[in-house]
């Protein structure tokens, strides 16, 4: 037990303080102490001398209203009563729409193309296979390189993927160049006719079912086998031309 006087006041108090907080005292008290006077703050005196031992003069605020008996003194901080949790009600799940469906499937088919085109292709060359990717610099590389060698009728200096640059003939230049001009073609044309394939669809099932490299058919198949032919003759006609 400890004994106390309160600031602005001569009255000595036998209480128990309890700390509840860095900043809030609880004080058990068998006297009655009014509002009035707790809140100027106190000092705990010694009870043989009345020295102050310790100052708490800056405990001046109700902390808490509790009755008779217990005071709660804070520096400054208010009770605030707890809140309930808020328990987030479960979402609706995504229902998605056909349409939804159907973009969702053209991004991936439009992914897998460039993929696809940009992956390159294999050429054999003197009996080995070399692999030749197809990215943008690729691109502009092969043509630069397949325009020399078709003015100049000279070898020229290219490389395969992790190869050495070495010379290759115009006839091998003009295979690499055909084989990555075929090839993009193909996964283009391939893509559109899916794509419009996908587009016709009127069950969300059947569009999800839908899968890069699988057969076309119909108007579609059509369509891309004239475009292929199409490809080839011009493929063919860049290379031959003096």
């Amino acid at each position: 037990m400890e004994k106390i006087k309160f600031n602005k006041e001569d009255a000595i108090y036998d209480v128990n303080l309890t700390r509840i907080k860095s900043n809030v005292i609880k004080i058990a008290s068998e006297k009655n102490i009014s509002n009035k006077i707790i809140t100027n703050g106190f000092v705990i005196i010694n009870e043989f001398n009345n020295t102050i031992m310790s100052d708490y003069s800056d405990y001046t605020t109700i902390y808490l209203e509790s009755g008779d008996e217990y005071y709660y003194l804070s520096t400054g901080e208010k009770y605030v009563e707890p809140t309930e949790p808020i328990v987030p009600t479960p979402s609706e799940p995504i229902i998605e729409t056909l349409e939804s469906v159907k973009n969702s499937k053209i991004n991936d088919l439009n992914r897998i193309c460039s993929e696809m085109i940009t992956s390159g292709v294999d050429v054999e060359i003197d009996g080995n296979t070399e692999h030749f990717s197809y990215t943008i610099e690729d691109q502009a590389n092969i043509d630069d390189i397949a325009q020399m060698a078709k003015v100049t009728k000279m070898d020229q200096s290219y490389h395969c993927d992790d190869g050495s640059c070495k010379l290759y003939t115009p006839e091998q230049i003009a295979t690499i160049y055909m084989s990555q001009k075929m090839n993009k073609a193909h996964n283009i044309t391939y893509t559109n006719q899916l794509k419009l394939y996908v587009k016709s669809l009127d069950v969300k099932i059947n569009v999800e079912s839908v899968s890069y490299g699988q057969d076309l058919t119909d108007e579609y198949l059509d369509t891309y086998n004239t475009i292929m032919e199409h490809e080839q003759a011009v493929a063919q006609a860049f290379i031959e031309k003096e």
